[in-house]
Order: structure tokens, then sequence, then C-alpha cells
């Protein structure tokens, strides 16, 4: 699930993983890879990626009356040589992450529109209604929840202070759904609690190095230092408030440009103010 996927930042890697030689049962500490160089790498990797493969857009420049609104990714190879590559439909965002050493370094993630939803564009702090697929390059799938029938709500931002209880996302995944625009069209709920959604949604691809994701930790089928993508269905979106004191959780964190968040806390009682319901005088 989704929801599983923890706030991850790169200045954590100051943890460092067990390893155990062949010759011997005792664990050994082993530091994480150089920053600076998984970020050039996978971004080699991913560029490579985009540069080979293709999407279905034709599909949704004219939809069929049965068209299911799923992606399909192919390579650039024999009837196919000549589709339009990802790489040429991509926007590029440059955000930081900090090392073990404190310094900041660039990672680019890579974020394909498909369909631009009708409705409100999303926040990092907003609760989102999504579909999702994960998937790595070499295309095996990690993660997914597809099915547009059931009320698939998650906080993008979590609870920084109980993070078991709520997590938030990756930062790729955070920042990818804020790219994005919902439905403005509601969707219609069964008898059973299943949902009709209207295909007015926004729909995206994000293409993530593993210092926006999970770096060296290993996460179910994500192998360490990973690049990641995602397909996103974007259905609804609401702004969060998650102290219930009637501001916007938005409104109560620093969004800085480069993809980072600043929590602050106007009263200093190390509660920051998106989960603090006391106003500052």
């Amino acid at each position: 699930m989704i929801k599983r996927f923890f706030l991850s930042v790169v200045s954590a890697s100051i943890l460092l993983s067990v390893s155990c030689k062949k010759d011997d049962d005792t664990p050994t500490l082993k530091p994480p890879r150089d920053v600076t160089e998984v970020a050039t790498e996978n971004d080699a990797s991913i560029v490579k990626y985009l540069k080979s493969h293709f999407y279905n857009y034709e599909a949704f420049q004219n939809p069929s009356s049965d068209f299911d609104y799923n992606v399909i990714i192919d390579t650039l190879a024999g009837t196919n040589a000549n589709k339009t590559a990802l790489f040429d439909q991509v926007t590029t965002l440059t955000l930081h992450v900090t090392d073990a050493q404190g310094k900041k370094v660039a990672h680019k993630m890579y974020y394909l529109p498909v369909q631009e939803g009708n409705g409100q564009k999303a926040t990092v702090a907003d609760s989102v209604f999504v579909a999702y697929k994960g998937f790595l390059l070499n295309g095996t799938v990690f993660d997914q929840n597809q099915n547009l029938s059931r009320n698939n709500w998650m906080d993008l931002i979590g609870n920084i202070l109980n993070p078991r209880v709520s997590g938030g996302s990756i930062i790729g995944f955070r920042e990818g759904v804020a790219q994005m625009k919902a439905s403005a069209d509601a969707p219609t709920v069964n008898d059973d609690g299943t949902f009709n959604v209207p295909n007015t949604y926004g729909i995206g691809l994000i293409f993530v190095p593993s210092g926006l994701a999970y770096f060296s930790q290993p996460s179910g089928r994500i192998p360490a230092y990973a690049p990641i993508a995602f397909e996103i269905k974007l259905i609804k979106t609401k702004q969060a408030d998650h102290d219930k004191d009637g501001i916007p959780s938005i409104k109560e964190i620093e969004h800085e440009s480069f993809g980072g968040i600043k929590f602050t806390d106007c009263d200093q009682n190390q509660i920051p103010d998106y989960l603090d319901p006391k106003k500052c005088k």
C-alpha cells in the first residue's frame, strides 16, 4: 500500500546498514554510498529509460468509448520506433536533499502530465484520493492500488510526531502529486460502498531517483539505491487541517522551492504549527 511510504529524507543516510562477511557471522557496519554519486547514476538510468520508451499517448488523444485510461509503456523499437519518447514529454523538477555531511545535493525527478484534471491542483499537505502503480525501470511492479471503485485516500504529509499513525509519502511521490489537478466532478457512491469515478481526473507519470525515495534502505521489491516510477491517477484532493484549528495545513508549513518542508513552530513548544491547535499570540 502507498501508505507504507513513510517520509524519507536522505539526511537519514547517516544510518548504517548491516552486512556479514562470508567467513564470519559477526555483523559489520556498512556506510551508505555517496549521495551525489548515486544521484548521478540514478539520473543516467532514468534518462536512458525515458529516451528508449514511450506511452500510449495516441489513445489518450482520441479515447474510445471503452477506453480504460490506463497508461501503457513500451520500448521504442520496430513499428513503434517513430513514436514520441517519454523524454520529449516530461518536465524536470530539481529537488534537494541533505547528505550525512549536511551538504544539499540536487536530485532530478521527471513528471509527465498524461491527462490534466479539470479540478483543483493538489498541494504537498493535502489529503488525496489516488489510484496508482509503482514500478522499477525494469518493469517490476512493486506496489499498486488501481481500483477506482474504492475510497483510497492518503495523507501526503502525514504526522511527523507520530509517523506510525500517519507516515505520509516519500518526497518524490508527494512532489509529483502536487504537480497534478484532480477531478472537479464528484464520484457517485454505490449501495455497496464502491465508487463510480468520472474520467476527468488527472493522470501523470513520475520518475524518481532513490534519493527522493528509499535511498539505501530496500523496501519490498525495491532494491537499495534503485530509481522508481509511478503511474498516478488523482481522483480528488482536499486541503487537510491536521490540527483542526480552521487553518489549512499548507498555510502552517513552509514548502520550499527545492522540495523541502520547514515545519514552523511559532510558540516553540516542540509541536509544529500544523499539528498544534493553539494559536500564537
